[in-house]
């Protein structure tokens, strides 16, 4: 069975798998491999420390980086769908926890992140590891050692993606009050957790530059990621508003494959009682995070839609009683099938978020992107110009480490500061050279190719005022002669020799 489950899963990722690392968050993974420094966002903070271990595992065997992620994504998901198939017979019966990890297996949000970002599988995977943990915990009362067993799993699940510390420590709690611990057994329970999170935390620590480095790390990145859409950080109330229908949304699509079997039950049918508090306590904390402090893509919810493929395969395990075998293994085909359909369907606003299009649409344009600069390459060196570039900057600095970048860290569409500016060369950045009045200079001799939002067209056309435009593919070019001088938006550029722009 293990071994259908990873069939399943290699056949529907590997064939829809792009062909460049998906997103700026995928290019931070893949230069981890070589460093690890949340510090340098190799990768992003808080770090994941435990991933890019399990990363750098996958590598001795798997040389490239994109297919490091991908092979990593396959066993996170395999081990998911079966540690949520484990608890769905712990918790229900063996019907539901195979309509659990059905459910699971082809969930919008989890085959999202099997294609697309990996690390983000250890959320569903994590939390069923740490439920089962603290099942047992509730199971058997009067021993201390399955609630520190738990106490250890959260803690090591924690390192491959640390925000489940703080979001499952609820359940954890919970396991304990429901079994009735005593007060030795809490204080063995935090030592346990305090010590399996500090191991990789404090190396984490240490890597980062120290707890005062790190911990302004943590802060500034909260900053970044929180304020544009929380109300609790400063956003506007829309951004919130749009925030807690997303969190709904991308919980509530893959509750569509398995909702309907709900309907067909009769009064007393589902009693509630202490498995579904425990749900409540796995489901509740996270989802109140991702609707007041931050959801930013559909995968992120992988941590609560581990809980609803869990309840669902309890609904559906109740048709086991009311149907033949063959009907039964028909309703869980309409729910993978239904799964299925949403992944692919072309839906629209939030619920477009978590289907394939979107892979696709960015997987097509990263491809012709490339495409186009190695074709210009072919005819003379070029310099890079990222200006609010679908194709992002870190993307450019890692698969063209020798072509010059400069990069407009201010979008076009905004009030935009000269000074954020960068120049990336072999991947080092520093800052751009500039002359006596402010312009940034570019070498001359070379073609000058602008990567720009692909669907907006005030840029490209402001530029085309000034100098000679053209357009090849998704990315735009021009070749202007030395001492000409242009602007875009607040930036001025000033086309020089080498030997005066000292390239």
């Amino acid at each position: 069975m293990v071994l259908a489950v990873l069939t399943v899963i290699c056949v529907t990722r590997i064939s829809l798998a792009p062909k460049y690392l998906y997103y700026f968050d995928s290019v931070n993974f893949a230069l981890s491999l070589e460093e690890f420094n949340p510090a340098m966002h190799q990768p992003q903070p808080p770090g994941y420390p435990l991933f890019v271990a399990f990363l750098r595992l996958v590598h001795l065997l798997i040389p490239k980086p994109e297919h490091v992620l991908l092979a990593a994504g396959i066993l996170t998901a395999a081990l998911a769908v079966i540690l949520v198939w484990w608890l769905g017979e712990l918790m229900f019966s063996a019907p539901a926890g195979f309509s659990a990890a059905v459910l699971l297996t082809l969930n919008p949000a989890f085959w999202l992140a099997g294609i697309s970002n990996q690390v983000r599988l250890w959320l569903a995977a994590g939390a069923a590891a740490t439920a089962i943990a603290c099942w047992h915990s509730i199971e058997l009362p009067a021993s201390r050692t399955p609630f520190l067993i738990a106490a250890a799993v959260l803690g090591i699940a924690a390192g491959f993606r640390p925000a489940m510390l703080v979001l499952l420590l609820p359940l954890l709690i919970f396991s304990g009050i429901a079994a009735r611990r005593k007060l030795r057994d809490w204080i063995a329970g935090a030592s346990v957790l305090a010590a399996a999170t500090g191991i990789w935390l404090g190396y984490t620590v240490v890597v980062s530059g120290g707890p005062a480095a790190y911990v302004g790390l943590l802060r500034d990145y909260a900053k970044d990621q929180f304020s544009a859409s929380s109300a609790l950080m400063g956003a506007p109330l829309s951004s919130a508003w749009t925030m807690w229908k997303a969190a709904l949304v991308w919980n509530g699509l893959g509750v569509l494959s398995w909702v309907w079997a709900a309907a067909l039950f009769r009064r007393g049918d589902w009693k509630p009682g202490l498995r579904l508090w425990f749900l409540a306590a796995w489901f509740v904390p996270p989802f109140l995070f991702h609707s007041l402090i931050h959801v930013g893509d559909p995968d992120h919810t992988l941590i609560t839609v581990a809980a609803l493929c869990l309840a669902g395969g309890a609904v559906l395990a109740r048709l086991h009683q009311r149907l033949t075998p063959e009907g039964w293994l028909i309703a869980n085909g309409l729910a993978l099938s239904i799964n299925a359909l949403l992944f692919f369907l072309p839906a629209g606003g939030l619920a477009g978020a978590s289907t394939y299009r979107m892979v696709a649409r960015i997987d097509s344009t990263t491809r012709a992107t490339f495409e186009a600069i190695g074709e210009l390459g072919k005819q003379g060196p070029v310099t890079l110009v990222a200006y609010d570039s679908f194709v992002t900057w870190r993307h450019l600095s890692y698969y063209l480490p020798d072509t010059p970048l400069i990069v407009l860290r201010e979008p076009h569409r905004g009030p935009v500061d000269p000074s954020r500016v960068w120049r990336i060369e072999q991947r080092r950045t520093m800052a751009p050279a500039i002359d006596a009045h402010g312009r940034i200079r570019l070498p001359a001799a070379r073609r000058i190719v602008w990567l720009m939002p692909v669907q907006d067209a005030a840029a490209p056309a402001e530029l085309a005022h000034s100098v000679d435009l053209r357009q090849w593919g998704p990315v735009h070019y021009l070749e202007i002669a030395d001492e000409t001088a242009f602007g875009l938006g607040s930036y001025r550029f000033i086309v020089q020799p080498p030997a005066a722009s000292g390239h």
